[in-house]
């Protein structure tokens, strides 16, 4: 029962969007696009993991020919989309189930905004390792518990901002759509989980909360350039195996 009504959540069309042009997506882009420059070989495989309705993935496979790009949603109607777009997509619970991929099959991989959705982060990333070449590179971001609104939030006695209490509304803070968080990190704690799954960091961003108003956005800005109290963190780490 918890699995369909976890389905059910997702396949809200509200719940089906992109944030492609996001400060997000765009710094996870410019990392990729510098990270797809350095690699060699006549193909590279690319997955993104939540890759809604395939907008990032029409940006990220028109930067070099040699990319062959790969796409997995909970979403049915994402994946549905992401087919029409002509991209290899499958319907995927990444806290349940195996990818369809043979071991060591991607270049790179990239999550963004996914890891705070899942029930199991554990098995998501084990299997991210399993798929993902030796050396191989993964791109991930989330929001950041620890964000500096975050504080001011706790400190006043109001939800953190990215942490829901309930499917329905939010509670607790302003704000109206429930966007199904269930785990947040602070940068410490991300870069710990990273690290026990032996993935090298080997950079760390910040980046902006899109959905904030102006005023607040030229001070989001500020803090964006210090990861653990940036609204959002992008980090990039290399896959070590044995």
């Amino acid at each position: 029962m918890k699995g369909n009504v976890e389905n059910n959540f997702y396949e809200k069309e509200e719940m089906v969007e992109t944030l492609i042009d996001s400060d997000r997506s765009r710094k996870a882009m410019k990392n990729l696009m510098e990270i797809v420059k350095c690699l060699l070989g006549e193909e590279l495989k690319f997955l993104e993991i939540g890759c809604g309705t395939g907008e990032f993935l029409e940006r990220i496979i028109s930067i070099d020919g040699r990319l062959k790009v790969w796409g997995v949603d909970i979403s049915k109607v994402a994946i549905d989309k992401v087919k029409e777009k002509g991209f290899e997509g499958f319907v995927l619970d990444v806290s349940r189930q195996e990818m369809p991929f043979s071991d060591d099959f991607f270049d790179i991989v990239y999550l963004g905004d996914v890891v705070e959705h899942l029930f199991d982060p554990d098995f998501m990333i084990s299997e991210v390792k399993r798929v993902l070449k030796n050396r191989g590179i993964l791109v991930l971001s989330t929001p950041n518990l620890s964000s500096w609104h975050n504080r001011l939030m706790l400190l006043f006695g109001f939800q953190p901002f990215f942490s829901e209490v309930s499917t329905k509304r939010v509670f607790g803070r302003p704000g109206e759509k429930v966007v199904g968080h269930i785990r947040l990190y602070t940068l410490k704690a991300l870069k710990e989980f990273l690290s026990y799954y032996c993935f090298e960091i080997v950079k760390v961003e910040g980046a902006c909360f899109h959905a904030f108003s102006h005023s607040l956005l030229l001070i989001d800005k500020f803090f964006s350039k210090f990861p653990s109290l940036s609204s959002i963190i992008i980090v990039t780490a290399i896959n070590r195996k044995g």
